[in-house]
């Protein structure tokens, strides 16, 4: 600041005398400081030099701008809500004019085929920040973090990536134990991690719900490529006529081609693999079954492979669908143990019984937090809503059950008392 406002190079060292010199140069006028891209938090030097500003001058005229990627700067220096400023992504147009306006000036008459270069260039331009970005990344203060981020590049990019599921992928994955630390710490970890990526911009267009808490987020592509980048050992999004050369290391695979396109998982990348996304049953061009599967995601496409249950490693798996063909019977979800967090049970009029939708042994599955019971609008199965019912009795560590098209005359899966509770 001294070198700047005087013009002369300084080696002084002492604070109040560099103090003194700067007030002599200014001289009482107005000044505006711009910090630029900071990353300090240290709340105790933001407070020291407050009040050595404080010190040059109380000129209510005078400005402070700074510019930072983490929004834990903006309240380690006590920033009023009103001062915070949350910048939006440029346009390629407005990328475009900054362009234009350093190569041409003020000349309008641009040529057709320079113009359609600019734009162009415009397009591009962000490409080359992604050494910049990883500065965000190689911050982050913990290799578990670090892991976390780097997952979510298993999500197609502007995708709505739901807060809770994306911690209980992150608990499926490992990368929230801390010992044998309990569903609740994990998940508290969780919020953590996700609070901490957010802080530091590597999550933007967030949603609340009506309390204010958060729902869902979005990356920005340029961060969607940053978390490709950094995870490229263990993560492969393979797209349409995508190669499963080389994927040998890959641990968790995101499938997004669709319709009949429906790609070959080899043998040597199936056991691997730990995640798997896909809108395609990749599971029909699959020769050797992923045994080591914690996380299983259809994206909501109505697909339920063949003997699910034998993939005794699932911890994640947000749909069910009860087919009548044996290896899609309720029973499937007998040997999946380890599920938790979300779980959707449709066709349940497929159900031929009591007895068989115990063993499904829903009351055993006690990390699983949210249930949904779903009968089809229309049936076409058996009439024993009420039996098939008090055979799924589920956990009671519910936090969330919903029955849909349930069409008995009694709730008789669980007294009044434990439902309470």
């Amino acid at each position: 600041m001294v070198e700047y406002v005087t013009q002369n190079s300084c080696a002084i060292r002492n604070k109040d005398t560099i103090l003194r010199k700067i007030v002599e140069a200014l001289g009482g006028d107005n000044y505006l400081l711009i910090l630029d891209d900071v990353w300090n938090e240290d709340t105790e030097k933001w407070e020291d030099l407050r009040l050595c500003l404080l010190g040059i001058t109380r000129n209510l005229e005078s400005r402070i701008l700074v510019t930072t990627r983490k929004e834990s700067v903006v309240l380690a220096m006590g920033t009023l809500p009103g001062y915070m400023h949350h910048l939006s992504k440029l346009a390629d147009e407005e990328c475009w004019s900054m362009i234009k306006g350093r190569a041409f000036g003020n000349y309008s008459c641009i040529p057709l085929e320079l113009e359609a270069i600019g734009n162009d260039i415009a397009k591009k331009m962000w490409s080359g920040i992604l050494r910049v970005l990883k500065l965000s990344f190689d911050c982050l203060p913990s290799s578990l973090l670090k892991q976390c981020f780097a997952y979510c590049s298993v999500f197609p990019k502007d995708f709505d990536i739901k807060r809770e599921t994306l911690i209980q992928l992150w608990m499926a994955e490992g990368l929230l134990q801390f010992g044998e630390g309990s569903q609740v710490e994990m998940e508290i970890i969780g919020n953590k991690y996700f609070n901490d990526l957010l802080l530091n911009s590597l999550f933007q267009d967030v949603e609340r719900g009506v309390y204010g808490n958060i729902k869902n987020c979005k990356m920005h592509d340029l961060v969607h490529d940053l978390a490709l980048f950094v995870s490229i050992a263990e993560t492969l999004v393979l797209e349409k006529n995508g190669s499963m050369n080389n994927a040998s290391h890959v641990r968790n695979l995101s499938v997004t081609s669709a319709g009949n396109d429906v790609p070959t998982i080899l043998a040597g990348v199936a056991w691997k693999l730990r995640s798997l996304f896909s809108k395609v049953d990749v599971f029909k061009n699959m020769p050797k079954e992923p045994r080591s599967l914690r996380v299983l995601d259809f994206q909501d496409a109505k697909i339920m492979p063949v003997k699910i249950g034998r993939l005794t490693s699932l911890q994640t798996l947000r749909f069910f669908y009860v087919g009548k063909e044996k290896g899609h019977e309720i029973e499937e979800l007998r040997c999946l143990s380890q599920l938790r967090g979300e779980l959707k049970v449709y066709n349940l009029e497929h159900v031929k019984g009591k007895v068989k939708a115990t063993r499904a042994k829903l009351q055993e599955k006690t990390e699983v937090y949210e249930l949904e019971l779903l009968w089809s609008y229309k049936k076409g199965g058996y009439s024993n809503d009420k039996d098939v019912l008090e055979g799924l009795k589920p956990c009671l560590n519910l936090k969330s059950l919903m029955i849909v098209n349930y069409r008995g005359r009694q709730l008789t899966f669980m007294d009044a008392d434990e439902f309470c509770q």
